[in-house]
């Protein structure tokens, strides 16, 4: 037995071994991209052992087939954890998502629209329900509160308080010509946020720290 055992590891075979240690190491690691990464390097020791060996074409053609399928699924898992093909503005704007990952930011992307205004708008009334969520990329929002007004810097939400509260809107707010907005309807980011609870706790949490910094300010929209 103890003849026997070099010759396991003798010649092509090495690249078995080789592929299914891979596999278990892969197998005990959490991180899905390492995971995969590991799995694919393992099948590609199996390829080259089949190839070398025969070559024998049906495990070479699964194995084929299983590669692609695990490389398609390494490519997704990358872009969900980068901002890769985002526009420069949709990375100022996930600066203000940045507890969120690339992935669930995509999906909160899916349902904005980004504007640059070609004249100065009103998006929210005292007094009124509000149905949109909007956040100021540029551009300094005119905020009037009964008998104050004041300005928010760009980089703030607006009608946050009315999509957490689902409460008429507490000021009127008008965003200047050419300032450059974000927006989102409500109905879409609660779809998204019934689709994903993680979703929901970082948008909560960063509404929140919106609201929290408007608070320490005197600011409330």
């Amino acid at each position: 037995m103890t003849s026997a055992l070099p010759e396991i590891f003798h010649g092509y075979g090495i690249l078995v071994h080789i592929g299914a240690m891979l596999y278990v190491i892969g197998f005990l690691i959490r991180d899905q991209l390492v995971l995969r990464l590991l799995l694919l390097t393992g099948t590609m020791f199996y390829a080259l052992y089949y190839f070398l060996s025969g070559p024998l074409w049906e495990p070479l053609l699964w194995d084929a087939v299983l590669g692609s399928a695990n490389l398609f699924i390494i490519c997704l898992i990358v872009i969900e954890r980068t901002t890769f093909r985002m526009t420069a503005d949709q990375k100022r704007l996930y600066a203000a998502f940045s507890s969120m990952s690339p992935g669930e930011f995509r999906r909160i992307l899916k349902a904005c629209t980004l504007r640059k205004l070609d004249a100065p708008e009103e998006v929210t009334r005292e007094g009124e329900y509000n149905a949109k969520l909007y956040y100021v990329l540029d551009g300094s929002a005119e905020v009037h509160k009964g008998d104050t007004s004041f300005f928010l810097a760009p980089g703030s939400f607006v009608g946050e308080l009315s999509y957490l509260l689902k409460t008429a809107a507490t000021a009127t707010v008008r965003i200047p010509k050419d300032a450059l907005i974000a927006v989102w309807n409500h109905s879409d980011l609660e779809a998204i946020e019934r689709a994903s609870p993680a979703i929901r706790v970082a948008m909560r949490e960063i509404l929140n720290v919106d609201l929290a910094a408007k608070v320490s300010n005197g600011l409330r929209d």
